[in-house]
């Protein structure tokens, strides 16, 4: 009888530890090793973009509502010319509500954009009418360019799409 109660108890013992070690996989979350400046540096060596002015952070914030703490890393360019509406943002946002934030302002620049345009340019209301927002995650990109199909799919590739 003894030797029955420990031939059970050492096989409890070693399926106890067995189901400690597990073969469960726990899911990293996803990180995407996407470098902001390099896709606008692949941008700019594919597309030929009007003269481009970098915003700085100030600047981002007062024009297009962008708040530097809802990002982890951000590359805004808007034409120099500002007769012109090309802007190209690319950002990662800290998280998801944040991301939703920005497509909301790039939005909303498509908006006044449009409205701004179609007053005194024509040219320049149809470029802005074929703007384009790109989500990946918590990227996203905002594209207003006579080149917006070529620079989508330069975003499209960076994003693995």
């Amino acid at each position: 009888m003894k030797k029955i109660i420990a031939l059970i108890l050492a096989l409890v013992l070693v399926f106890s530890f067995a189901g400690c070690t597990g073969n469960e996989e726990t899911k990293e979350p996803e990180t995407t090793n996407i470098n902001v400046e390099d896709v606008y540096a692949s941008i700019e060596n594919a597309v030929e973009l009007n003269e481009m002015t970098i915003l700085g952070e100030d600047m981002i914030l007062n024009l297009l509502g962008i708040e530097a703490e809802k990002t982890v890393q951000l590359k805004v360019a808007e034409a120099a010319d500002g007769l012109l509406a090309d802007e190209i943002w690319l950002v990662e946002a800290v998280d998801e509500a944040a991301a939703k934030e920005i497509v909301d302002l790039a939005n909303t620049r498509i908006e006044l954009q449009a409205a701004a345009s179609k007053t005194y340019s024509p040219e320049q209301h149809e470029i802005v009418n074929k703007a384009q927002i790109i989500t990946n995650g918590n990227f996203v990109a905002f594209i207003v360019s006579p080149s917006v199909d070529d620079i989508v799919a330069i975003v499209n590739e960076a994003f693995g799409k």
